[in-house]
């Protein structure tokens, strides 16, 4: 398969072409693919800002991956209903009770209808056995788009079926089934090499990935139901397997891709504050440096388990360490509101900076607004570069309080309120006005 083929299969199941592009660029949740070198890089954007990248020699390999993401995100924002069937399918796929929809006219009072009537198209709503809000379309396509706005601008609780929850082995099996999960993905009984797997072990359950025979992102659950939700969540999630690192070169393009913090890890030996990989007597440990002790230890007979163990760990660390060591962007925050239609939080004025006197002031102000909007990551980096500044001190720290900022505004402008990112531009602004008018005296 090559490009040319690619496009021609995504035309026929229906998929909008403002998800994907076959030609490189970013977007607003854009799937891509483009040529890299001597080979492909497939990859995923938000706002401008690039993930879940991987590299594959061939080209037919990197449309394979292309397809293969757009196919597993599903309909549910990919696609346009170009007719009924594909808009039904859709409807089914965002849970929808067929009680609040007719696809066939009708006057069911209550429903929301498409009706084909003398070549158009009329999208309407019943009350009362009557007709409302009606509109009219010449074309298909078009009129199945109409409905499903309507239909999801509905509230969530009485239109959808809610996504159930595991509460057993059993549950959790016709879920994977449902949701069509290939078996190749995971085990239920015992564990199995390059799957997620779910063992009992004693009166507690344990869900881990298997690779080389070793078990990396393990978790503890004492109860069966806890344990088969996590596997779910793991399974739904985005990211493809087939990235994982397979030595310290890897692991090392993979983390800069995710834009972790380089304060946060270290892959030769011991350093203070930071998740350590090392090689000692032909196998690998990973550990965590507190105080000059090492602290979670754990030893892997193979580098390819010891890199993969410790890129999951550092996609968790904000919810296992303090967030002050980690800069990550927070998509899923993005993504609710987004979808969900969440009010971004409305913030009171704060101070004016009038000047580099009011720079360390309006930080700490800044902080507090965005632990007030849920932004942990970038509150928790300001708290960690103030508390290294004494107050009062001169202007010998701007510049790396201008980096912090700089930084926030770069990866987390997807989901930071429209005031908290006025207040850093302006804080940045003054600081590099302070910087050059230094300079020039």
């Amino acid at each position: 398969m090559n490009r040319t083929a690619l496009q021609r299969l995504l035309d026929a199941e229906g998929f909008n072409s403002l998800v994907y592009s076959l030609h490189g660029g970013v977007g607003d949740d854009l799937y891509s693919m483009s040529p890299d070198g001597e080979g492909w890089l497939v990859y995923f954007s938000e706002r401008g800002a690039v993930s879940h990248r991987s590299w594959f020699a061939t080209e037919e390999e990197a449309c394979e991956e292309l397809l293969l993401r757009l196919r597993k995100g599903g309909l549910l924002w990919s696609h346009v209903p170009v007719n009924k069937g594909l808009l039904k399918r859709m409807l089914d796929e965002e849970r929808f009770y067929p009680e609040v929809y007719g696809l066939d006219g009708g006057l069911e009072d209550g429903r929301h209808c498409l009706s084909a009537e003398g070549g158009r198209w009329c999208v309407y709503h019943v009350s009362e056995g009557q007709r409302v809000n009606e509109r009219w379309f010449e074309s298909e396509g078009d009129a199945c788009g109409e409905l499903l706005r309507r239909l999801r601008s509905l509230p969530p609780l009485e239109s959808r079926r809610q996504r159930r929850v595991p509460k057993d082995k059993a549950e959790l099996k016709g879920i994977l089934n449902e949701e069509e999960f290939q078996s190749t993905l995971y085990s239920l009984d015992g564990e199995m090499e390059g799957r997620y797997c779910l063992t009992p072990e004693g009166n507690r359950w344990c869900v881990h990935y298997m690779i080389e025979g070793e078990r990396i992102h393990e978790r503890w659950f004492g109860s069966e139901g806890d344990a088969c939700a996590d596997v779910l969540w793991r399974l739904r999630l985005p990211l493809r397997l087939k990235g994982l690192p397979g030595n310290r070169r890897e692991l090392k393009r993979m983390i800069d891709e995710e834009s972790f913090y380089p304060t946060v890890y270290n892959l030769d030996g011991d350093m203070e504050g930071r998740l350590c990989l090392s090689a000692e007597g032909g196998k690998w440990r990973l550990y965590y440096v507190k105080d000059g002790r090492r602290t979670e230890e754990r030893w892997f007979g193979s580098e390819k388990a010891a890199c993969a163990e410790l890129l999951w760990r550092l996609r968790e660390l904000p919810h296992e360490v303090p967030p002050v060591w980690v800069w990550r962007l927070e998509p899923e925050r993005a993504k609710d509101w987004r979808r969900w239609g969440r009010d971004i939080p409305v913030f009171p004025p704060m101070r004016q900076i009038a000047g580099a006197r009011d720079v360390y002031p309006a930080v700490d102000e800044l902080i507090a607004e965005l632990e007030r909007a849920g932004s942990s990551q970038p509150a928790a980096i300001l708290q960690y570069r103030m508390r290294h500044v004494q107050w009062g001190a001169g202007p010998e720290h701007f510049q790396e309080l201008r980096l912090d900022l700089s930084r926030a505004l770069g990866s987390q402008g997807a989901v930071l309120p429209e005031p908290i990112k006025t207040r850093m531009r302006r804080l940045v602004e003054v600081i590099d006005a302070d910087t050059e008018e230094r300079k020039q005296g």
